[in-house]
C-alpha cells in the first residue's frame, strides 16, 4: 500500500540539496524526497541501477520454418512481437503471416541496434537461416521467453 507523504517545498531548507541556484529540483534532491516518502522504490530502483535504462532488441520473426522471414527493431521485444503474432497491424508480417518470433538479440543503445537491423537485412536469406538455425533449430516461437525475459508471466 502506497502512503501518501507531505513535504515542505524542495526549496525549504529541509532538503537544501534539492534547491540549486537556478531555481529548479535537483536530481539528488529528486532522489532525497523519493527516499524519505517511498523507501520501497527506492529499494527497487537501486536493485534496477545495474540494467541499462532503455535496452533495444533486434529480431527475426518468420511464417514457420524457412519461410517468409521479417527482421526489426524495438525496445519493446514483447508488445512489438505480440502484435506481429495476432496481426494488430496492416503490413509485411499481417500480409505474409510472419508473425512467430524465432530469433532476439539484445542491443544497450539504438544506434548499435539500428546498425546491426540494417547489416542483417542486407544480408542473403541463407546466412539469415543459418543465423535462426544455430539459436533456434526448431523454429519454435520465442514469445514467451520474451515476455518471461521482461519480468512478466507467461
Amino acid at each position: 500500500m502506497r502512503s501518501i507523504c507531505y513535504l515542505p517545498s524542495p526549496s525549504i531548507s529541509a532538503f537544501p540539496e534539492a534547491a540549486p541556484r537556478s531555481g529548479g529540483v535537483t536530481d539528488a534532491g529528486r532522489a532525497a524526497i523519493r527516499d524519505l516518502c517511498l523507501p520501497e522504490l527506492s529499494a527497487n530502483l537501486s536493485r534496477m541501477s545495474d540494467r541499462p535504462i532503455k535496452v533495444f532488441f533486434v529480431y527475426i520473426t518468420a511464417s514457420g520454418p524457412r519461410g517468409v522471414i521479417y527482421i526489426g527493431m524495438t525496445s519493446d521485444l514483447p508488445g512489438r512481437s505480440w502484435e506481429h503474432r495476432e496481426r494488430v497491424l496492416d503490413g509485411f508480417t499481417k500480409r505474409y503471416w510472419a508473425g512467430r518470433l524465432v530469433y532476439f538479440e539484445e542491443h544497450n543503445n539504438a544506434d548499435s541496434a539500428a546498425r546491426r537491423e540494417r547489416q542483417m537485412k542486407r544480408w542473403r536469406r541463407d546466412w539469415k537461416i543459418q543465423l535462426i538455425e544455430a539459436a533456434n533449430p526448431s523454429w519454435a516461437d520465442l514469445f514467451g521467453e520474451a515476455v518471461r525475459q521482461e519480468g512478466f508471466e507467461y
